[in-house]
């Protein structure tokens, strides 16, 4: 069909019949909007359940996790291991996430860039103080897994990822 001059333009797409191709079916999957680059990621928490979830979660992604269930033996791994990330439970007996970050805040000051705290309380005015001072990310329990992935990038958004 012919547009005449000052009338607009008419245009005229054709698709083909049938199933989409694989391509097509790749690029309208979930994963295809995940970060490319995977991590090696810390999960802390003394829920066996809420770790199991965030580890399933973020290992559907790619990512490589290891779980703590408490502060100490997050601790122990820190010192033993590197990790690209660390999602850990604000509220836990013995070393709360809390203690465990000033703990690693001195001995790994690089990793306290990519500390990502979490929780299911309502924040009372000394956590708050806690997180305003070190501006630690923060993620709220139950787990939302595109809000899991956006402060995955947000984290990793960072020179020191490179």
């Amino acid at each position: 069909m012919k547009s005449a001059p000052g009338q607009g333009a008419t245009f005229r797409v054709e698709i083909p019949a049938g199933a989409p191709s694989e391509e097509v079916e790749s690029m309208m999957r979930p994963e295809a909007s995940r970060s490319a680059r995977l991590y090696r990621i810390l999960v802390v928490d003394d829920e066996p359940d809420v770790a199991d979830l965030l580890t399933e979660m973020l290992t559907e992604d790619g990512h490589d996790v290891d779980t703590a269930t408490n502060g100490a033996v997050a601790l122990e791994k820190i010192r033993a291991h590197s990790y690209d990330i660390v999602f850990c439970d604000m509220r836990m007996p013995g070393l709360d996430g809390p203690a465990l970050y000033q703990q690693v805040e001195h001995s790994r000051p690089d990793l306290v860039n990519r500390w990502i705290f979490f929780t299911g309380d309502a924040l009372g005015a000394e956590t708050a103080a806690f997180l305003d001072r070190t501006r630690a990310l923060t993620l709220a329990k139950p787990f939302d897994p595109d809000e899991l992935r956006r402060v995955v990038v947000q984290v990793t958004a960072h020179d020191w990822l490179s």
